[in-house]
């Protein structure tokens, strides 16, 4: 098993050799030389490259902890209020009957008021 580098809690990647400068063997080889330098730069690129993307990952991982913090809380709000949706036609419903209610004790008023005053 290849032995790996914890970066963040989100982010493992395989650990790579240590840089180290490659020391041409023969420095009056020009070809060797090149050689040396171009892997040294190529191995800078990597690691900044790595460290870039290590970065980005962690700001991406925060991002959607933040996010996921709002959707929650999205999700909450749509819960509460269709409680209250429930509540208030529920209550609508009730209102309604004791409207007609009234509106039936008040003709039956009306009616009694109207028989009394044909008593006198």
């Amino acid at each position: 098993m290849q032995p790996v580098e914890v970066v963040s809690k989100a982010v493992v990647r395989p650990k790579i050799a240590p840089y180290r400068e490659v020391q041409p063997i023969d420095p009056d080889d020009e070809t060797q030389v090149q050689l040396a330098s171009q892997y040294n730069n190529v191995y800078k690129q990597l690691d900044e490259m790595m460290r870039s993307f290590d970065a980005k990952i962690n700001t991406l991982c925060r991002e959607r902890v933040l996010l996921l913090g709002d959707v929650t809380f999205g999700e909450m709000q749509l819960l509460v209020m269709r409680k209250e949706m429930s509540l208030l036609k529920h209550f609508e419903a009730h209102d309604r009957a004791l409207t007609e209610k009234l509106y039936q004790k008040q003709a039956e008023k009306a009616e009694s008021d109207s028989k009394v005053v044909m008593y006198y």
